[in-house]
């Protein structure tokens, strides 16, 4: 007990530490949720001004035979497709805020317009050390080794029991007769008792024998699993480490696309106007448009839920490179 009681104590503390972690997590994931909604909605939005612009020049180009009946009902599908875009992102917006109102306790008003992080930290992290932390500093290192140490405790114990057990008891006291109460503690003799108890298991049908195998072969069980889930939790590490290394160079590459897909979307729109692109092709260029936007977003919301994935696993803040610590 006297083992394993500091561990446990330490393995709560830890936990406690990756618990605040966990919070830090599913707040940025809900923080992203509502983004990610206003986002779609400012999209439709826009693509619903655009798609009603383009409908109504659409419209007189018809009358005067310019385009297509098929062309012309396009048109009127896109201002549609925009429209119900807009309805479903609302719809999206409410329900996100709500859950992030439920999960964080505050009160985020209809009117509030959530901001992009797009300020991103860029450090590196070495296989090496994040594997080092991991198995030092997380709450997971801690529970292994106070698995390792029951199990060993576990098989001890039967290992001892099977055999022989004595056991040593010495007493002292007072003892006395008298016909009253008070009498009693008068002239009062001393009584001294040695007790020594030897237990010889005779025959024991072989429970013994089989009770201490089960905890022999319990415990090699349990060192293989831990060993099998360490090899598990190093991989887990090497595996978030380097999404987030890949995550620090993709945010950069969205920002570009990004940029360049809606200068582009602009440029189509002047050139469908004047007539030098057809349908299709302005099509594309707003699809990629809101494509290369939702890809930025979601590689933003990536980046930080692989950073707060690395400080939660390993315990580690490696921006700022020391050991993440809360007081209780």
């Amino acid at each position: 007990m006297r083992l394993i009681e500091p561990i446990k104590l330490e393995e709560s503390h830890r936990e406690y530490i990756e618990g605040n972690e966990e919070i830090a997590y599913n707040t940025t994931s809900k923080y992203f949720d509502l983004l990610i909604a206003q986002i779609n909605f400012q999209i439709a939005g826009l693509n619903n001004v655009n798609a009603d612009t383009i409908y109504k020049v659409g419209m007189e180009k018809y009358s005067k035979g310019k385009i297509s009946k098929n062309e012309l009902l396009q048109l009127k599908y896109g201002v549609i497709s925009s429209q119900k875009a807009m309805e479903t992102a609302s719809l999206a917006i409410k329900t996100s805020r709500l859950e992030l109102n439920s999960y964080t306790g505050m009160e985020i008003n209809d009117n509030i317009i959530m901001s992009l992080p797009d300020c991103i930290y860029t450090f590196t992290i070495e296989d090496t050390l994040a594997l080092t932390r991991g198995l030092e500093d997380s709450q997971r290192s801690i529970e292994f080794r106070r698995e390792r140490i029951e199990s060993k405790r576990v098989a001890i114990k039967a290992r001892r029991e099977s055999g022989l057990t004595a056991s040593l008891s010495v007493s002292y006291g007072k003892t006395n007769i008298a016909g009253t109460v008070p009498d009693i503690y008068t002239n009062a003799r001393d009584m001294k008792m040695l007790k020594i108890e030897l237990s010889i298991p005779i025959i024991d049908w072989g429970r013994s024998n089989a009770e201490r195998k089960t905890a022999e072969a319990n415990q090699k069980l349990t060192d293989y699993t831990i060993q099998q889930e360490e090899i598990n939790f190093r991989q887990e590490i090497l595996t978030v480490v380097e999404n987030f290394r890949m995550l620090q160079k993709f945010v950069k590459f969205t920002v570009e696309a990004d940029s360049t897909a809606a200068e582009r979307y602009k440029i189509a729109i002047l050139r469908y106007l004047a007539g030098d692109i057809n349908l299709t092709e302005y099509n594309i260029a707003q699809q990629e448009k809101d494509q290369a936007r939702r890809d930025h977003i979601v590689a933003l919301r990536d980046y930080w839920l692989t950073y707060y994935s690395i400080r939660r696993i390993t315990l580690f803040d490696f921006r700022n490179n020391k050991q993440i610590i809360y007081k209780y």
